[in-house]
């Protein structure tokens, strides 16, 4: 159901590794295979800044390379593999994860052998694969579950304590929905023991075998993983039964789920949420002739499955608008049959999947570069920027598609599309 440009299951590895804040990610490959994961790392990962210099750095603070050449392609390298482990050993780096470029998966350098013989078995993990092929959200995945069984053992539950999953750092307005969600679960009680995915330290990852549950925000990116922590740690999965909190019945519905797996109260942060949507609608409807003709117009959706159904719900329930195109990156089965359902409820089952770029649409949310494409070219009238590959802007007002300011952001851009 993919039919526009997303990062891919590689870069999704790359960036899975990163996560781990006091951890380090090694690049078995060329020099150019690492040089994007390394600067949206260090733009938005929060950690110290630092630039590195000398061997397999090269003035980048994140992501030593081992820098294949020719020759390395034909007689092998996993030397090199060892020089960088060396490095980071006398810098008393906590945890590592290797990575093979796509080119240099094909050599068959045997790296697990040469970590092993480095004796930092217990502190580096080998992917030992290439998710070229794959989603982007595969990739993050997989390599976060990679992160987790290396890391990860069965702990004793704290009650009142969730780990919030299922975002990644380059989701757009990561860190300030985080901060959100955190206000909304404190209202119910719950603290968070780690972010998975958007960034944590090895002790916190460690500490979150200790959750009372999961709560997911987008259940693509934390599949795999959820299934390890709910088949072999024992710490169960939440996630809404709409999909991703987009819109204000879904993030209802999220908070409801949570609040069952963590045997919490959700009422007092289900208050905020009503008392948010009330404060949008009557907004709308004081705006008179103006908030009516804001309604009924067409949209078309680039997203995540689980991003896709609640937003497609909201958009066509409660501003009434008419689906163009639903397209999807992500696979999850239970939104993606929401998304069929929905269609078919309205007659407009044609929507799923047709080309996003197929015909005019009066709003667009997707990909950041996409959607600058179509205004420029008179596509669409209003363009939601949901993720990357986007303009290159510093991201300082929220901008997650998530949330209470999710709900805002995106009620003010296509009620003031014109």
């Amino acid at each position: 159901m993919n039919n526009f440009s997303r990062l891919d299951g590689f870069y999704g590895s790359m960036l899975a590794a990163e996560s781990i804040k006091d951890g380090m990610t090694v690049l078995h490959g060329p020099e150019g295979c690492r040089a994007y994961a390394s600067n949206v790392s260090t733009r938005y990962v929060k950690r110290p800044l630092e630039t590195r210099e000398g061997d397999f750095f090269f003035h980048r603070s994140r992501i030593p390379c081992s820098c294949i050449d020719g020759d390395d392609y034909i007689y092998g390298s996993p030397e090199k593999v060892s020089m960088i482990l060396d490095i980071l050993r006398r810098n008393s780096t906590v945890f590592a994860t290797v990575l093979e470029s796509p080119g240099a998966s094909l050599i068959g350098d045997r790296l697990a052998d040469e970590v092993a013989a480095a004796g930092m078995d217990g502190h580096v993990a080998v992917l030992g694969k290439c998710f070229m092929s794959e989603t982007f959200g595969y990739g993050y995945d997989r390599t976060l579950e990679l992160i987790a069984r290396k890391l990860v053992k069965k702990k004793e539950k704290v009650p009142g304590t969730v780990n919030l999953t299922g975002l990644t750092y380059v989701s757009k307005g990561c860190f300030p929905l985080l901060k959100e969600i955190r206000l909304l679960l404190g209202k119910m009680g719950l603290k968070v023991t780690a972010d998975i995915g958007p960034g944590c330290t090895v002790q916190e990852l460690k500490d979150s075998a200790s959750a009372a549950c999961n709560a997911c925000l987008i259940p693509e990116y934390f599949a795999e993983t959820g299934k390890f922590y709910e088949e072999e740690l024992g710490v169960p999965l939440a996630r809404g039964p709409l999909g991703a909190p987009v819109g204000y019945d879904a993030l209802r519905a999220w908070l409801e789920s949570v609040g069952e797996a963590a045997d919490a109260d959700p009422s007092p942060a289900l208050e905020i949420v009503d008392e948010e949507e009330s404060d949008v609608d009557l907004i709308v409807d004081s705006a008179f002739t103006m908030g009516e003709i804001s309604r009924y117009k067409s949209y078309t959706i680039a997203a995540e499955s689980s991003v896709a159904y609640p937003l497609a719900h909201w958009l066509s329930k409660k501003m009434k608008l008419a689906p163009c195109a639903i397209a999807t990156a992500e696979h999850d089965p239970e939104s993606e049959k929401g998304i069929r359902d929905m269609l078919a409820k309205m007659g407009a089952e044609g929507a799923y999947g047709r080309d996003v770029r197929a015909e005019y649409t009066d709003v667009f949310i997707g990909p950041g570069l996409m959607g600058a494409l179509m205004e420029e070219k008179g596509e669409c009238r209003t363009a939601i920027d949901a993720f990357p590959p986007s303009r290159d802007y510093l991201d300082i007002m929220p901008r997650s598609l998530l949330g209470l300011n999710g709900c805002r952001m995106i009620a003010d851009r296509v009620y003031n599309t014109r």
